[in-house]
């Protein structure tokens, strides 16, 4: 089909009198300052307009030719999954296959990919899994398929540093050492494969706002850049190298926001190191649709709460997205199904993928975008400040702020301050039949908080 096209006459002008003027109507005696919004950004206004000062943040591009906003989508299968639910879900359109390894189930790939042309799709490995043991079994994969693992196309390897973090222990050379291995088997063997994952979803689904998980993913892919150059890459290699993982947030607005604001200030971060190339700025987003608010005993509104951010992600233009099953526990192949033809809808019915960067020009937006980038580098000068990212300080910090942010949000959700629809308020009367195994508590991904209590290696 051909788009229409507009003049700009089609679009009468109007004054901020005018937009105000109409905004008190629709309001029917509330004061306009009743919809000014207090969030971890600030103070947030209802309204803004073209003579409002609001400043542009056009997105870097997100290749060398991207020529509109589609994306890959991905979900997520573990050992425990059986070929035919791969083989299944690939061949009702997913394109990013991750699957979830851990020590000692590295061999239970040749029976999860059984049939899979691996060159012709993303691949992603995650979990505790052994590098070495990864890489002998997949190497062996594409030899027992004749398959080339130098045509593979994904992402490979692990978040050292946010591992650490998990653990309470940082060890900067040790990581540095762990970093450069990762970097030689796969740059070695898989060439085409993202080795440098960033796992900042992971102190989001702990408790931190937005604004720390965006700072966060900036110094740990940093750091990451930096274990790179010490290991004898360039910094155009290094970049093409990093995946950063994000969360896409019950926020709406602010989560698309917040996947703008990374790509623009990681863009900044590259310049600072002198590239030789333009394109080492651009990075693969992939955005995770949070479970920090998902009902326990309705998996239809979590199905909703996952559409939104999705939605969030895509309009945010991340790279690929991840949407999860609406109930936590036993994979359950309806809800797999489901979580995929979100992203299918918001495709094929939704044109998602039609307009570059499609927040571009956005008043309300470019706010949230400019404010994000504003408080994440306050975040960022505050912990260099304290010292080196590793320092016990800044790791104390770090757990606080986590911390604090967990308990404010339970304790706003179990007071009413904060409604969540369908769970705290507007909740089904009768509990809606089940769907695999439901998770146990409203606030389960805040049950496994990073262990920055034991001991820190200076």
């Amino acid at each position: 089909m051909s788009w229409p096209t507009f003049n700009a006459s089609d679009f009468p002008k109007t004054s901020p009198e005018e937009w105000r003027e109409k905004a008190l109507q629709d309001l029917k005696g509330k004061s306009l300052e009743s919809l000014t919004w207090m969030s971890e950004l600030g103070e947030v206004p209802p309204i803004f307009h073209p003579e409002s000062e609001v400043p542009a943040n056009e997105l870097p591009p997100r290749s060398v030719s991207n020529s509109d906003n589609s994306w890959e989508i991905a979900q997520t299968f573990s050992a425990k999954n059986t070929n035919k639910e791969v083989v299944d879900s690939l061949m009702q359109g997913l394109s990013y296959l991750t699957l979830e390894i851990n020590t000692g189930e590295e061999s239970s790939i040749h029976e999860l990919l059984k049939g899979v042309h691996v060159e012709m799709v993303y691949l992603k490995f995650k979990g505790d899994y052994s590098i070495n043991q990864l890489v002998k079994e997949l190497l062996q994969f594409c030899e027992n398929t004749s398959q080339k693992a130098t045509s593979m196309k994904g992402c490979f390897g692990v978040d050292h540093f946010t591992k650490a973090l998990q653990s309470g222990t940082i060890d900067a050379d040790k990581i540095k050492e762990s970093i450069g291995l990762q970097l030689n088997l796969v740059t070695e063997n898989f060439p085409a494969m993202r080795c440098l994952p960033v796992a900042a979803a992971t102190y989001f689904e702990a408790g931190a706002n937005d604004v720390t998980e965006l700072a966060l993913a900036l110094k740990i892919g940093q750091l990451a850049l930096e274990a790179g150059l010490a290991n004898g890459l360039s910094v155009d290699d290094v970049g093409a190298l990093l995946e950063f993982e994000m969360a896409s947030s019950p926020s709406y607005f602010n989560s698309i926001a917040k996947f703008r604001a990374l790509r623009s200030m990681w863009a900044s971060v590259i310049e600072s190191y002198s590239p030789d190339h333009a394109c080492s700025a651009v990075i693969w987003i992939e955005g995770v649709t949070s479970e920090r608010y998902f009902a326990t005993n309705d998996h239809r509104n979590n199905l909703l709460r996952t559409t939104t951010e999705a939605m969030s992600a895509i309009i945010g233009s991340c790279d690929s997205v991840n949407v999860s099953s609406c109930s936590k526990g036993a994979f359950d192949a309806d809800e797999a199904r489901w979580a995929r033809n979100i992203q299918h809808l918001l495709r094929e019915e939704g044109w998602l993928d039609a307009v570059i960067d499609p927040g571009n020009g956005s008043y309300y937006i470019e706010q949230l975008t400019a404010l994000f980038m504003v408080e994440a580098s306050k975040q960022l000068q505050q912990w260099e400040a304290k010292g080196a990212f590793h320092s016990l300080e800044v790791l104390q910090d770090i757990r606080d702020h986590i911390t604090s942010n967990r308990a404010k949000l339970i304790e706003a959700a179990q007071n009413g301050s904060h409604v969540i629809v369908g769970v705290t308020k507007f909740k089904p009367k009768e509990p809606l039949p089940e769907k695999g195994n439901i998770a146990s508590s409203l606030f389960s991904p805040f049950n496994v908080p990073l262990a920055l209590d034991q001991t820190v290696a200076q």
